[in-house]
């Protein structure tokens, strides 16, 4: 990228583990930066990592620059991995694999918080949060005041969320706990390990959801949605240490994500219309209605008002993989302030 990076790494206390998880966040600073600028938080989705934003920040930074006017100016981006996802997943691995329960998104949450609170990184910034799907929900419980002070956003940019009101839930009865505990239970028997990086985007190019993305999503999770292991092969004569390449995210971990831990997303959802409305929130969603059907969308609408809401179009439920440059684009008339109340891209 043609931006300074940073990435900062700590351990800290955890719920799942009495010697704490790891953290990672990393910081991303345009050469056209601003200390009167804007400082953006993304979240990414379950079985994502924080690179995935990249093309995202890159294309935001180099239109912002170019437009070159004080109301959309950037001092700086951050993303953070899920301790379950990307490089932290990396870091953890060695715990993780003998785990047999999920690891929330509220330990992204915490991860966060604590990371803000305790090194003082985010003193003295304006703050508008990005989040898409599950890291919608991390996004809001952020916005929570607990044991640990809540992220003071200005404003919140809400892309195909997982928040999900007890309400339509009531009215469906199970059909969206039916469609993610199918979804989930998928995900943990889909193949999760390959030869070389080579083979396994093979694999990918041919399958979904994979061969829809944009090649830079595709390459950056190459690079860091998987982690290199020693294999070891025993022929029953004699044993062979090599490598195999294997997903940084435990199956286990991404599709637990789906089922069975539907509280956090109501609660998302709840904060989403106690939310002080002075914050605007400004919502988008993909063309083809893979995972948020129609209804679900309508549930989250008529929770608060809407500051603008747009769509992404020729897009599925993984919009930021599919189409980064349109949903930069997307972010960018949300900080110039030009969206209207519906837009279309």
């Amino acid at each position: 990228m043609s931006c300074e990076t940073t990435t900062v790494v700590r351990k800290y206390p955890s719920e799942y583990s009495p010697e704490g998880l790891y953290f990672v966040a990393k910081r991303y600073v345009a050469h056209s930066s601003s200390e009167q600028g804007l400082t953006l938080l993304f979240f990414h989705c379950t079985g994502s990592h924080k690179e995935v934003w990249e093309p995202v920040i890159q294309t935001i930074f180099d239109r912002i620059g170019n437009i070159r006017s004080p109301r959309t100016a950037i001092r700086e981006a951050w993303t953070f991995d899920w301790q379950s996802h990307g490089e932290a997943g990396r870091l953890n691995r060695n715990f993780l694999v003998h785990l047999d329960v999920h690891v929330l998104a509220t330990e992204l949450v915490n991860g966060v918080k604590r990371f803000a609170t305790t090194e003082h990184p985010f003193d003295d910034r304006t703050f508008v949060g990005i989040g898409h799907s599950s890291g919608v929900t991390s996004m809001l419980l952020t916005t929570l005041d607990d044991a640990l002070p809540a992220i003071p956003y200005k404003a919140l940019i809400v892309m195909e969320p997982s928040a999900l009101t007890r309400e339509v839930v009531r009215r469906t009865g199970m059909d969206m706990y039916d469609r993610m505990r199918t979804l989930g239970k998928a995900i943990q028997k889909r193949c999760d390990n390959w030869s070389t990086r080579e083979e396994a985007k093979a694999f990918f190019r041919k399958r979904m959801p994979w061969k829809a993305w944009d090649e830079r999503a595709l390459e950056l999770f190459l690079e860091n949605g998987l982690v290199e292991l020693p294999a070891q092969n025993n022929d029953g004569a004699t044993v062979t240490t090599a490598t195999r390449v294997y997903l940084s995210c435990l199956p286990y971990q991404e599709g637990a994500a789906y089922y069975g831990h539907s509280d956090i997303h109501h609660v998302a959802a709840e904060r989403l219309q106690t939310l002080d409305p002075n914050v605007p929130v400004h919502f988008m969603f993909s063309a083809r209605e893979e995972v948020i059907p129609k209804y679900f969308r309508d549930s989250l609408l008529a929770l608060r008002h809407v500051a603008s809401l747009q769509f992404i179009p020729n897009s599925g439920h993984l919009v930021v993989q599919e189409k980064p440059d349109e949903v930069a684009s997307a972010i960018v008339r949300v900080l110039e302030g030009n969206t209207g109340l519906r837009a279309n891209l």
